[in-house]
């Protein structure tokens, strides 16, 4: 009877093969397939309908679709805007790149946007959907924060007590589900189209003209999933307290975006809606 472990890294090595187990039998060198074929007869049963061979091939057809049917609903504004037949050989060359190796399926999408954005096999699929990649990391990006672990919220009356002397040297931390993206507008208009989560500014715009590239604001709050967009300086804000500035470091980094006037009370202000939305978290000791 064949090891335990040889077998295991056979069915894995078959199943995952995206041209299917026949195909990847017939391109392996002769004395090494016979090896397989010795080994998959000893382990995977045969009779007059199946042989080993094409029993096996059903169970790789499965697995195959089990993760494209995952992946199309993890990225189903990307599935929409691109076709079934495009996404499909999208997913083929992912998983030629990127197996899944994570018993949840939950994570088998995670590199897709990276993927999309940098594999050379993916060339023409820019060239024709230049917007993908960054629709594939917001659509991740929604999901990340669905996902995201639940932490007691900041609150107006967090700070109510502190000294106004004391104010500059505060720090703030962001609820883990919020995210703060720099993406291709043609991506953001595609995902509010869609309908997917609830946006604060859902009109569309022309996809005439360039590409601009737009900040958005994605967390979670009250089990929803929620986006919006966010001007530069907020978005720089944002990456501040995200770097553990203070208060008062937040203030200078945006002062040659909103003034040196205007700075603390523009922050302020921001800080107000943030506690208002859900997107700081009080500090965890």
């Amino acid at each position: 009877m064949p090891e335990l472990r040889a077998v295991q890294a056979l069915v894995s090595e078959l199943i995952r093969a995206t041209d299917g187990v026949e195909r990847t039998l017939a391109r392996t060198d002769t004395p090494h397939r016979c090896e397989l074929l010795d080994l998959l007869a000893a382990t995977v049963t045969s009779d007059a309908r199946l042989g080993a061979v094409k029993r096996l091939e059903v169970y790789a057809n499965a697995y195959f679709y089990r993760i494209l049917d995952c992946l199309k609903e993890d990225f189903s504004v990307l599935l929409a805007n691109v076709g079934d037949a495009r996404f499909h050989d999208l997913v083929t060359a992912y998983l030629l790149v990127h197996p899944s190796n994570h018993f949840s399926m939950r994570y088998v999408g995670q590199r897709m946007p990276q993927f999309i954005a940098a594999h050379a096999s993916m060339a023409a699929f820019r060239s024709q959907f230049p917007w993908a990649a960054d629709l594939a990391r917001l659509e991740w990006a929604l999901l990340d924060a669905f996902d995201a672990a639940d932490v007691p919220k900041a609150t107006r009356q967090d700070f109510a007590t502190v000294d106004p002397e004391e104010f500059a040297e505060l720090q703030f931390f962001l609820d883990p589900s919020v995210q703060c993206l720099e993406l291709d507008s043609r991506a953001v208009r595609r995902q509010r189209a869609h309908g997917a989560v609830e946006a604060e500014d859902s009109a569309l715009e022309s996809e005439g003209g360039g590409a601009p590239r737009e900040h958005v604001l994605v967390w979670r709050r009250d089990e929803t999933v929620r986006t919006r967009p966010l001007a530069p300086a907020e978005a720089r804000a944002l990456d501040c307290v995200a770097r553990g500035k203070t208060f008062g470091e937040i203030c200078v980094e945006v002062a040659g975006l909103v003034g040196e006037e205007q700075a603390a009370s523009q922050v302020a202000g921001w800080l107000a809606a943030w506690l208002e939305v859900g997107c700081l978290a009080k500090q965890v000791v």
